[in-house]
């Protein structure tokens, strides 16, 4: 897996969260989140091959903050 297709997975992965969140009273919403949980899991275990270079990471994680703080100021 690359990691362009992991961070594919994990923004429809987000996604379906979303979609869950809006229904989840639904009779269903159990069964989707236990899906969605072990989806999650599968992601995990897939991004562990990739090194871990904590310069770029933090660089990352403070791009992806400054965007959700932005999207919520909106």
């Amino acid at each position: 897996m690359t990691a362009m297709d992991l961070h594919a997975r994990w923004n429809r992965l987000s996604k379906q969260y979303a979609s869950l969140w809006d229904e989840m009273d639904g009779p269903e919403a159990l069964g989707r989140l236990t899906n969605l949980e072990e989806i999650g899991t599968e992601l995990s275990k897939a991004g562990i091959m990739f090194p871990n270079r904590k310069k770029e990471m933090l660089k990352w994680q403070q791009l992806v903050e400054q965007h959700h703080v932005a999207r919520f100021q909106t």
